[in-house]
């Protein structure tokens, strides 16, 4: 399993400077699962917002599509 972290990169300098040293901005610190990190325009606040939140939604449904995945070849597998 892979946790994903949707990172705004207009951020901040002292945020800009952690996320140089490490994508995953700590989140490596609370898990021994692999940390994905996607970038979406925008800062913090306004990747939620259009035309940011739009880039954001894509890429989450690909997320969301990579792991269901799994569960739809097997939905498949039993109702045939």
């Amino acid at each position: 399993m892979t946790i994903t972290l949707f990172v705004a990169p207009e951020m901040k300098a002292e945020r800009e400077a952690m996320f140089q040293q490490d994508p995953s901005v700590g989140w490596n610190d609370f898990t021994e699962q692999a940390v994905e990190t996607i970038l979406v325009p925008g800062n913090h606040f306004t990747m939620l917002t259009p035309p940011h939140v739009q880039i954001l939604a894509e890429r989450l449904s690909v997320c969301l599509g990579i792991a269901m995945k799994p569960a739809l070849e097997q939905r498949k597998t039993i109702d045939n």
